[in-house]
């Protein structure tokens, strides 16, 4: 092993073993602040129980359990504005800037299973591909799901431009027009598209932004002796990781938002 070779693994296990120690730390943290918290917390006495004497064990109980379905109907809204949040967050930062979004006004309210010639080849162009529908009972932007019986009024299609893999290619990004101005025809939506050069220099000027500030830590895996590494072992590994195979080619360890943290 080369001193270059030692060095560069030396810095990647020195990067993980900080990931690793600050997300200890953090959950350290929280869970003391938790802790105390709930320490701090003291139970309320119901006032039912103060007339056990005249109030039968029956009445009681049915009391108790209205008491913890309202608690529990009073943390609904919540509960409902947090994953709320979270679906939003993805289509909040779409940008015609850094993707290629067409929009899709239905002819009529239609869940995402109508794009699902879409959704059969949102790997064919080698960039993430997102999704995002505005509800029509709602009237919000979240992320799409092919499977959800959810009913959408708009889409917003939008394929990233540019990732660590470069630019996307013009051919793919007229590839990826084409198929959406087809689906739109297909199913009579009115469709908004932007210019394909226009999006390129946009692209052109991000990737060239990108190269500039993009750092990468990298950690070689070299096995002992003759021994080869085989794909299929390298890919299992992976996704015992919870690490999953994108549209870019690459394995990603996403968040719970659907974001990748590192590939």
């Amino acid at each position: 092993m080369s001193e270059l070779q030692k060095a560069l693994l030396v810095i990647g296990l020195s990067a993980i073993i900080a990931v690793y120690a600050i997300g200890w730390w953090q959950q350290r943290h929280y869970r003391r602040k938790f802790d105390a918290t709930f320490k701090k917390s003291k139970p309320q006495e119901d006032a039912l129980y103060q007339d056990n004497a005249l109030k039968s064990p029956q009445l009681v109980q049915l009391s108790v359990l209205h008491d913890e379905k309202l608690r529990a109907s009073d943390n609904l809204p919540v509960a409902e504005s947090l994953i709320a949040d979270a679906t939003d967050e993805l289509c909040a930062i779409l940008n015609d800037r850094s993707d290629f979004i067409l929009e899709l006004q239905l002819h009529e309210p239609s869940p995402a299973s109508v794009l699902g010639a879409l959704s059969q080849r949102k790997f064919d162009f080698g960039k993430p591909v997102n999704i995002c529908g505005l509800t029509l009972a709602g009237q919000r932007w979240e992320r799409a799901i092919a499977d959800s019986p959810t009913l959408y009024s708009q889409f917003k299609v939008a394929l990233q431009l540019v990732d660590r893999g470069g630019l996307i290619s013009s051919a793919k990004l007229s590839d990826f027009r084409d198929l959406v101005v087809g689906i739109a025809q297909h199913i009579q939506a009115k469709i908004i598209v932007p210019d394909v050069q226009k999006t390129m220099h946009a692209g052109l000027q991000l990737d060239a932004f990108c190269v500039v500030v993009d750092q990468m830590v990298g950690v070689n895996l070299l096995p002992a002796g003759s021994r080869l590494l085989s794909g299929s072992a390298i890919a299992q590994a992976l996704a015992a990781q919870e690490m999953t195979l994108e549209s870019d080619g690459a394995f990603h360890l996403l968040n719970d938002q659907g974001h990748s943290q590192f590939s």
